[in-house]
């Protein structure tokens, strides 16, 4: 129960304004670094220490037509803490190679120091890939942040294929407008902000840039990611230039009265599980209309007992007495970071 909970609040952090288990380093041992493509900005975190932040499994029987999936975890929590009961368990069934990341300092910081993480993730998914494509899914911060690198480094753009984003607040959050002004923070409740640079930078221009298939989920029922819809514009609805590559899903909308807030979308809720399946192997982004008829009567925050057994054996993780922000006060800033240069300059 004790771990249960502390999951539980892991993945709720994700955008959590209250104060604050490694995943086990793996990577594969053996592989070059991480390379730098002509056009993408040059790399300012170490390599090896984003190396051995990715955890990817292979599978000899995956499908032929199989792209590696990167699975990027929320604010708070870690890889495997937040997707080793759920998605990786799901993926597994499919037989589709998977990398799990774990981005530093449970994700408070900066998020274009934690994009260059993705970026690296990427690489090595690529590695992995039976087409030489990769897919993202992400939740909160980690279908956020992710569209920094899909956005800024060529590489990245050229290499996904799917981008799966579950409950993202892709235009700030009303939750983290609360803040007083000058109250010092991790430099990720800046970001949040819905007036923040980095919010404006990642969504100038064409928000779904590239040849990439979007598949943005989210809820009315969703409590930190707002504001949801009917009243005010979907924070986690991209801009839909091209129906065929871009789509949107309310769960609601699709299952009448279906109960899921923000940790079940990106954890257990199976509609949203099924219908991340379903984008990954399609071609183009998700159907949700080919997914709702079985789906829709799934159990919605139900545990399947394979679900309850590697929750079991994550390990205790934090109790109540651990929890903080996870970072050092000193640490806190009064201001947003600033934008990167690469990001002012690009056309």
């Amino acid at each position: 129960m004790r771990r249960t909970l502390a999951v539980a609040l892991a993945a709720l952090g994700a955008l959590v304004l209250a104060p604050l288990a490694q995943a086990a380093p793996g990577g594969v041992p053996g592989r070059p670094g991480a390379t730098r493509a002509a056009g993408d900005p040059p790399l300012t975190i170490d390599a090896d220490a984003a190396r051995a932040a990715v955890d990817c499994v292979d599978f000899a029987d995956a499908p032929a037509d199989a792209d590696a999936v990167v699975l990027v975890h929320g604010t708070f929590t870690e890889g495997h803490e937040q997707y080793g009961w759920n998605h990786e368990l799901r993926l597994t069934e499919e037989r589709l190679p998977h990398c799990v990341l774990t981005y530093p300092d449970r994700g408070q910081g900066d998020m274009q120091v934690s994009a260059e993480y993705v970026v690296v993730a990427v690489q090595e998914a690529a590695r992995i890939s039976r087409t030489g494509s990769v897919d993202i899914v992400g939740h909160s911060q980690g279908a956020l942040m992710p569209r920094w690198a899909v956005k800024h480094w060529p590489s990245v753009q050229a290499a996904v294929d799917d981008f799966v984003l579950l409950a993202g607040p892709n235009h700030g959050t009303w939750a983290a407008d609360g803040f007083p002004a000058s109250m010092p923070r991790p430099a990720v409740y800046w970001q949040f902000r819905t007036d923040s640079a980095f919010v404006a930078a990642v969504n100038a221009g064409d928000e779904t840039p590239g040849e990439v298939d979007y598949t943005s989920v989210y809820a009315y029922t969703d409590e930190l990611v707002q504001p949801s819809g009917p009243n005010g514009a979907p924070t986690a609805a991209l801009q839909v230039d091209d129906p065929s590559r871009v789509v949107n899903v309310n769960v609601q909308d699709v299952c009448p009265g279906r109960l899921v807030d923000h940790l079940t979308l990106g954890t257990t809720d199976r509609f949203v599980l099924e219908l991340t399946v379903d984008a990954l192997r399609r071609p183009g982004p998700a159907d949700a209309s080919a997914v709702a008829t079985a789906a829709c009567s799934l159990p919605d925050q139900h545990l399947t007992p394979a679900q309850l057994g590697a929750l079991a054996e994550t390990g205790d993780g934090p109790g109540w007495d651990e929890l903080g922000y996870g970072l050092d006060p000193d640490s806190y800033v009064t201001e947003e970071p600033p934008v990167r240069e690469y990001a002012t300059t690009a056309g």
